[in-house]
């Protein structure tokens, strides 16, 4: 889209923490993704190495949304992602993200993360496909939660990918 764009960035900045205090609510339940956090979650690991997309305004002094990856032998494996609360930014995420992945001869773009009907609406466009997965995840919500906060039931408000796991 002509009012942003996709660049690599090198580090999470201030600019990812101004994101996350805007973003936050979009989901009422996931990880926290302040820049300190998100810097020693994926930059610090001495197991791969994770690289960062950033969608930007034309000015480049807001973050509009972000894709962290790392490349495994011949897929992508996107870690971590998340956009404003815009509905256009993570098509125009997506699409740009998809096009370098391309590029790069990737056999596949492969994500791990809870079914989230929306989010999972979005990325069939870009050709994602929901798979089995052996792996389960086990939640302990009281009753007394359920009722003082039924949302937490809908998947909608959860982003929690395979990344969280440490949570």
């Amino acid at each position: 889209k002509g009012d942003c764009f996709c660049e690599a960035v090198k580090d999470f900045d201030k600019r990812f923490d101004l994101f996350w205090e805007k973003t936050q609510s979009k989901f009422t339940i996931t990880g926290e993704r302040t820049a300190l956090y998100l810097k020693w979650k994926f930059l610090m690991t001495p197991h791969f190495e994770n690289k960062i997309v950033g969608l930007f305004n034309s000015e480049k002094n807001t973050l509009k949304g972000y894709i962290v990856y790392r490349h495994l032998d011949r897929d992508i494996e996107i870690r971590d992602f998340l956009t404003d609360g815009e509905a256009k930014f993570l098509p125009t995420l997506m699409a740009a993200f998809m096009s370098y992945a391309r590029s790069t001869g990737a056999e596949s773009v492969v994500i791990s993360m809870l079914e989230n009907g929306e989010v999972l609406r979005q990325m069939q466009r870009f050709g994602f496909i929901q798979r089995n997965n052996e792996q389960s995840v086990a939640l302990s919500i009281s009753d007394s939660l359920i009722i003082k906060f039924p949302f937490i039931k809908e998947n909608k408000h959860w982003l929690m990918l395979q990344s969280d796991d440490d949570m």
